[in-house]
């Protein structure tokens, strides 16, 4: 686009793209120069995104085994019965916490879920975590007066892709906390 200045020369007014001039995109290392600038600031930010990601997951599952204790705790005392968690069962990072009332004629308190007792909650840690436990054979619970049966203890929760690691640590009063390890 031309335009007439105060003397009557005539000049071209500034654009992106101007038709008839030459201009016809972008070249070739232009296009690279950018692309190159994306794949660099796509690689420093994925690392930390996955990290972050991994620590959720971490955070969310101690949350979860925390809400276990808590939701054990409260229908024991609810019905007044013996509320069982058992840990890594039936298989490794799966938690299962049931009413042990000996229902359909099994043996009540015997920290086994069988026959017809109920089944609360049944519990699978996501992918790529786990944890362990230093409760006896993996077991903990709640009696009718949301007293642990086993005593006190602890689970960790971790991840096999981060650093962080989270403790939960029952006490003989029947209190749940939650740290940082």
């Amino acid at each position: 686009m031309e335009k007439k200045t105060d003397h009557g020369t005539k000049e071209k007014k500034a654009g992106f793209f101007q038709p008839g001039s030459g201009s016809h995109g972008f070249s070739l290392i232009e296009l690279v120069v950018v692309i190159a600038i994306i794949g660099i600031i796509t690689a420093l930010g994925t690392p930390p995104l996955l990290s972050m990601k991994a620590k959720s997951s971490v955070r969310s599952d101690a949350r979860d085994v925390y809400s276990a204790f808590k939701h054990a705790q409260s229908e024991a005392v609810k019905r007044s019965e013996n509320v069982t968690i058992l840990f890594n069962y039936p298989a490794p990072g799966k938690y299962t916490v049931f009413l042990d009332n000996g229902a359909g004629g099994d043996t009540s308190g015997d920290n086994v879920q069988n026959g017809n007792e109920l089944i609360l909650l049944s519990k699978q840690l996501r992918p790529g975590n786990s944890f362990t436990d230093n409760f006896t054979d993996g077991i903990s619970g709640f009696n009718s007066r949301g007293l642990p049966l086993t005593g006190q203890g602890t689970v960790t929760v971790r991840s096999a892709t981060t650093s962080l690691v989270l403790g939960l640590s029952l006490s003989n009063a029947g209190h749940v906390r939650s740290t940082v390890l």
